[in-house]
């Protein structure tokens, strides 16, 4: 939906004077807008360029005549796809506007004028004008003016992926409706800012909040029938059930925006929503329904004369015939677009069309003119800093020398594409927007992952998939939504974060200037990039200094991903680190002992192996208490493929997994073979967010002979009422504290936890699945008014939220162990290319080194004897992996289905102890047996000497 188009409702009319004269410029002027609003554009476009070519505007007696003849000018262009001129004739009514000093004028003039330069790609540009047009607004208090330039800015965050920027663009605008509606009482402008809002979530993937915001613009809006906020609500709605796979309620909610904009003659929206309804239909592999509906949008775009639309429903055409091999009618309709786009001047289109019939080529096996194809597409991205498109370009480049059998050069190209692809995540704003840039490019890094491996690179493969991992969080501080407990390290980040930024721009403003024939220009251009470039370099070295683990949180900027012998080196004793990577059709385990390496090669695809978890889960989580299986087939299945391959290669007692996609859901201890022998049986189990984590897992707290301190906040809603048992449990057991009802707060949190050494919640957790960075535990609010009397049993309502941002502020360095004994503390959304997203990773860099966590939603009595075996036997000087196996086979005499013990688990480092085992359990089993044979053997040789004794002095 045309969103820009909300700030144009009802626009002021200009009152026009009875003609007078053909030849007067002034008369023409009138007539050439008169014949513009009624839909005659040829006829207008003479009378206006005649006008303007002829006046002079410095002795011109209307001069707000003039100007709207140079914007209607200007308008008719620019829908004739006339860029340079339009630009021309907004930049003339700009000067007449700047003579007169009409600001009202020059604020209309930069609002016109700037998405033209949008539309070319120079976004430096168009930035600079709207900052100017939003300066303009400020001073002349014109609050919807403000809306329009800060709207047209939105766009280009948009378009660049800076969605943080954008979504602070949108903000503003809200709380611009706000002001206008206190003032005059008209709401609509505050639904707009919130609509703008619900597409920027939307287009993050964070559809549920995107819904929420959506239904505070329908209320705001009412019955107002100025703009079609419904249609624009259901659309975005459509859109979000697309994202999510709900394909019928996807096409059930076009229907309905169809029937709405058909009504209200909105015959552009109508197109897109035809659009949106041919993408469902080639998804399901329905294409004569998909050509039908695009034929419709088609004959409405010509009709309407709207050439981008036109464009965009022939590139369309084309993928329903490319999906169908008909690669000659996909190749006429890639071509038509294509034309269009050169037409109209839009270098993306034109990029994105070249791509597309380059891989058509590719289809067909003619390389040569593949080639050819995307190069012209990569050297267009370039030159405009289209980002995405150069990823892509340098992607299908890769195909194309991967076809033509030449492994080594498509490796290339496909790294080089990891490097553009990483850059632009580290922009992308939200967690959110980022998982869906990667799960979008998935195959970037999959590709170059099996190339390698092909090459016999596999140190090069493990290296990819270290890539891949643990960026999609880790970039989430570049949204400067989350606070480091360490004020130096903020400042240094922050500082690393603006001279990214300073450079992005100082590259796109070279990329510009080199389009045009200025060397003065382009060489103060080339000297402000190595400013830029040397500025940042050197708040990168100054993280590097600070701290080897801030650094880590600088993803593709700083450190190296870690190799394999880093891996060997790093590994504790009596540990095999096992890294899957799950691809489309084939997957890997990378199998890292102290003293060998070796990389396996997995059968199942993603898809079988996302079916047999999502039917583990389905058997252990959704039955009835009274019908959960010990075993099921997709246990059985499940460790065949993934454990049963590695088994040959494992001689240690212990057993470091790195999950990959959907295996971050998978409960690796209750897997068993057809034998029923299960995994929590066979190894002590732990998991890591990546390799690189090991760095950062070697400066645990060592183990003491005293008591640790532990610190458990516990039932703080007041409906976990074996929460308090739990928490009795473990202060039994170590020293510290429990904070218990409205005791557990924040501040309690913050007071405490610098001290601990085990820091324990016994609370609920709630996880977002489209802003995971919102997954929370929650504790009692800091102002409580509720009294146990009043909420137990029926949920609290002063109760606060310990999000992932809370965590980063908190100190736990001196924490040997955080337990989250919560629902779903552990989940994240599956991602192709990136670890699990949740509350973990945060308490890593809080200072603990390892986390207990849950994959479902556990029950609360059987979670309490859980954690009591469990710290039963870390009480007794057991490592903390250890612990909870032995705590889950313990459960398991209790609760034979994994369900009830198979949730939890261990994450980072499980081989140390919190306290120092008693020195019977340190020594040796083989060496206390020789010593029990030789005592004995002691013992029964006295004996039988002191007999022997005996018996002679008898005789």
């Amino acid at each position: 939906m045309h969103l820009i188009l909300l700030l144009t409702i009802l626009p002021p009319v200009y009152a026009y004077a009875a003609p007078t004269s053909k030849t007067d410029p002034s008369v023409q002027c009138q007539e050439g807008i008169q014949l513009a609003e009624e839909g005659q554009g040829e006829a207008a476009l003479p009378l206006l360029e005649a006008s303007i070519a002829i006046v002079d505007p410095a002795t011109f007696d209307d001069a707000d005549l003039l100007i709207a003849c140079a914007s209607t000018f200007g308008s008719l262009l620019w829908q004739d796809s006339e860029i340079d001129e339009a630009i021309a004739a907004y930049q003339f009514a700009l000067q007449v506007s700047e003579l007169y000093q009409n600001d009202r004028s020059i604020l209309t003039a930069l609002n016109d004028i700037g998405p033209l330069y949008i539309e070319q790609g120079q976004y430096t540009v168009a930035l600079d004008i709207f900052q100017r047009a939003q300066d303009l607004a400020r001073q002349l208090d014109d609050l919807p003016g403000e809306m329009v330039a800060l709207s047209n800015m939105y766009l280009i965050f948009l378009q660049q992926n800076q969605w943080q920027r954008a979504m602070e663009m949108t903000q503003r605008m809200q709380q611009i409706g706000q002001e206008i509606n206190q003032t005059t009482g008209d709401p609509i402008y505050e639904g707009i800012g919130m609509l703008f809002t619900m597409q920027a979530l939307a287009t993050q993937w964070r559809c549920t909040e995107a819904h929420d915001v959506g239904e505070q613009a329908l209320a705001l809006a009412g019955d107002d029938e100025r703009f079609n906020v419904v249609g624009t609500v259901f659309f975005q709605n459509a859109q979000c059930a697309f994202i999510d796979e709900r394909y019928d309620e996807a096409l059930e909610l076009y229907e309905q925006v169809l029937d709405i904009n058909r009504a209200r003659g909105e015959y552009n929206d109508e197109i897109v929503v035809l659009d949106g309804m041919a993408t469902i239909y080639r998804r399901q592999q329905r294409y004569t329904e998909a050509l039908d509906v695009l034929q419709q949008a088609l004959q409405r775009a010509r009709a309407i004369e709207d050439r981008s639309l036109e464009e965009t429903i022939l590139g369309s055409i084309g993928w329903v015939y490319h999906d169908q091999k008909q690669y000659q009618d996909a190749l006429d309709a890639y071509q038509q677009a294509l034309h269009i786009a050169r037409e109209q001047q839009d270098r993306f289109d034109e990029a994105t069309g070249l791509l597309l019939i380059g891989e058509t080529y590719r289809e067909q096996q003619r390389y040569e003119e593949a080639m050819a194809t995307h190069q012209q597409a990569l050297q267009i991205a370039r030159e405009m800093h289209f980002r995405d498109l150069e990823g892509i370009a340098l992607t299908y480049l890769g195909d194309d020398y991967e076809a033509q059998q030449q492994f080594d050069q498509a490796l290339d190209m496909r790294l080089q594409a990891l490097d553009v692809f990483d850059t632009v995540r580290t922009t992308a704003g939200s967690e959110a927007a980022r998982i869906g840039l990667v799960e979008q490019n998935f195959f970037a890094y999959d590709r170059p992952i099996w190339l390698a491996h092909q090459l016999d690179q596999d140190d090069l493969a493990f290296a990819i998939t270290e890539r891949g991992r643990a960026r999609s969080f880790l970039d989430s501080l570049a949204t400067n939504t989350i606070e480091l407990s360490d004020d130096g390290a903020n400042e240094l980040f922050q500082h690393e974060r603006e001279t990214a930024i300073v450079l992005q721009q100082a590259k796109e403003a070279l990329n510009e200037v080199r389009l045009q024939e200025d060397s003065v220009l382009l060489d103060r251009r080339k000297a402000h990039l190595a400013e830029a470039e040397a500025a940042h370099s050197s708040a990168q070295q100054a993280i590097i200094e600070h701290d080897d683990q801030l650094a880590d949180l600088i993803p593709q900027r700083t450190q190296a991903p870690i190799t394999r012998a880093d891996v060997q080196r790093l590994l504790p004793p009596e540990t095999t680190l096992v890294s899957y990577w799950m691809g489309f059709d084939r997957s890997l385990a990378f199998v890292i002992s102290p003293d060998q390496s070796h990389t396996i090669e997995l059968s199942p695809t993603l898809k079988e192996i996302e079916q047999y978890i999502s039917q583990l889960r389905s058997v252990l989580i959704e039955a009835p208490p009274g019908q959960k299986q010990r075993e099921s087939e997709a246990a059985v299945w499940l460790h065949e493929q993934l454990i049963a391959p590695i088994q040959p290669y494992v001689h240690t007692s212990g057993l470091a997994i790195i999950p990959h996609a959907s295996l971050h859901y998978l409960p690796f201890a209750a897997l068993s073979d057809s034998n029923g022998n299960m995994l929590v049986d066979t190894f002590t189990l732990a998991l890591l967010p990546s390799a690189s984590m090991l760095r950062f897992l070697q400066h645990t707290t060592p183990v003491t002979t005293n008591t640790p301190q532990a610190l458990v906040l516990a039932n703080p809603d007041y409906t976990l009422p074996n929460a308090i048992d739990e928490a009795e449990q473990i202060i039994s057991l170590f020293d510290g504290s429990a904070l218990i009802g409205d005791q557990a707060t924040k501040e309690s949190l913050h007071e405490h936890a610098e001290e601990a050494d085990i820091v324990h919640f016994a609370t609920h957790g709630t996880y977002i699945p489209d802003a995971p960075l919102a997954s929370y535990l929650t504790l009692a609010s800091d102002s409580p008014n509720t009294t146990e009397a009043t909420a137990y049993g029926t949920g609290s309502n002063d109760t606060t939220h310990l999000d992932v941002a809370d965590v980063y502020a908190l100190d736990l360095q001196q924490a040997n162990l955080v337990v989250l004994s919560a629902c779903e503390s552990n989940l994240g959304p599956q991602t192709s290319g990136d670890d699990l997203v949740g509350l973990t990773r945060a308490f890593f860099y809080a200072g603990t080194p390892t986390v207990v966590a849950s994959l479902w939603l556990v029950p609360d009595d059987a979670t309490t004897q859980l954690m009591t075996y469990f710290y039963s036997h870390l009480r007794a000087g057991a490592g903390k992996a250890e612990a909870l196996q032995r705590a889950q086979q313990d459960l398991r005499d209790v609760y034979p289905s994994p369900y009830y013990w198979a949730g939890f688990v261990l994450v980072g480092d499980g081989t140390s102890a919190l306290v120092a085992a008693p020195w019977w359990h340190r020594v040796p089993w083989v060496w206390l047996i020789g010593l029990l044979v030789g005592v004995f053997l002691l013992v029964s040789g006295y004996i039988w000497w002191r007999n022997s004794k005996h018996i002679n002095t008898l005789s």
